[in-house]
């Protein structure tokens, strides 16, 4: 019972948007190199002054982070196989090309990350860190 009271203190201590990013981070509904790797490209852009950004210019940074988690951990937690994984596993071989890569995570790599990443225990989580408009 004491656990489940701290883990509910620290999860709703804070700002609601710090309290949601935790809850997103701990207990989002997706995969987690994924969403780490969104919430890193998100982050990287907004530092650099943006406000908005196409899903291609997201590509980018969300790529470069998926790669950077496939040099150390080559294989998605969740699916046994990936060919958005498997193009940023290769891209970190060098057998795959930076425009494969961009291609096959413009394809399939934002599948289920952009739409799940607000999800907790099945619920939204009130502040968005994002709108997904396209």
């Amino acid at each position: 019972m004491a656990a489940t009271r701290a883990l509910h203190d620290y999860l709703t201590t804070g700002p609601e948007a710090e309290t949601d990013l935790r809850s997103v981070v701990l207990f989002g509904r997706n995969t987690a190199s994924y969403k780490f790797a969104l919430a890193e490209s998100l982050f990287d852009l907004a530092k650099n002054g943006h406000q908005s950004v196409s899903l291609e210019e997201l590509a980018e940074p969300y790529t470069s982070h998926m790669v950077e988690h496939a040099r150390h951990a080559p294989r998605q937690a969740v699916n046994p196989s990936s060919a958005f994984v498997s193009a940023c596993v290769g891209y970190a071989n060098g057998t795959t090309t930076h425009d494969a890569l961009i291609d096959e995570a413009l394809r399939s790599g934002f599948t289920n990350v952009l739409d799940r990443f607000h999800t907790v225990n099945q619920v939204e989580v009130p502040v968005r860190l994002f709108a997904k408009d396209f």
